[in-house]
């Protein structure tokens, strides 16, 4: 069985891929993407959802314990230089938990730093942790990226879905306050997103769950 919180969870449902399942996730820090093995079940060929190594590859014997990389689809990328994502919580103005992703720039103090908010479309959306191309520039140049999941998004129970009932132009748009200023909220949930006129949250507004 497989779903999506703030990363992905895998529970196997049989006791002999459990074996198997552990050690698949052994191989990359990542979240195990899509699955292929042989008839035996034992010889596997495994990506990975990863927020600075996207779709990397390995393969995995199960019966000889043997595991190698096989191929990185996006060579070009240099892992140990892309901007870590982390899900935090943060609480909107109403007392209401909010899962977002953050994403801090490598090699730069995380303090004081200029924020960008992306609004997820929808709002029967959500966002997952694992790479994005225009969090990575952003972060590149500098910025901190915060992508909330706002009322109403999917994924996270019937009661955050439901919060945005009657919150369209309202709460569901001017989700947190920034101290010391007021964020510009977008127009509609449509906006894709938004340069928050302020600073980057700091652990009174944003930590580790």
């Amino acid at each position: 069985m497989r779903y999506l919180g703030e990363r992905q969870e895998i529970r196997p449902v049989d006791t002999g891929f459990a074996a198997v399942l552990r050690n698949l996730e052994a191989l990359s820090d990542g979240d195990l993407g899509e699955l292929s093995s042989d008839d035996s079940g034992q010889r596997w060929v495994a990506n990975f959802v990863h927020d600075r190594d996207p779709e990397v590859t390995y393969y995995y014997d199960h019966i000889t314990g043997e595991s190698r990389l096989l191929f990185r689809p996006h060579p070009h990328l240099a892992p140990d230089t892309m901007a870590p994502t982390r899900p935090v919580t943060i609480t909107a103005r109403d007392g209401l938990a909010l899962p977002p992703y953050l994403t801090l720039p490598v090699g730069i103090e995380p303090s004081a730093l200029p924020m960008v908010l992306l609004a997820h479309g929808g709002p029967w959306f959500r966002d997952s942790w694992g790479f994005d191309p225009e969090v990575q520039m952003l972060a590149n140049r500098g910025y901190a990226v915060l992508q909330v999941d706002f009322r109403g998004s999917i994924g996270y129970g019937k009661s955050h879905t439901q919060a945005a009932i009657g919150e369209f132009a309202g709460a569901m748009q001017i989700p947190v306050p920034i101290p010391g200023r007021t964020a510009r909220a977008p127009r509609t949930d449509h906006v894709g997103h938004g340069l928050v006129h302020g600073r980057a949250a700091s652990r009174s507004t944003a930590s580790s769950p």
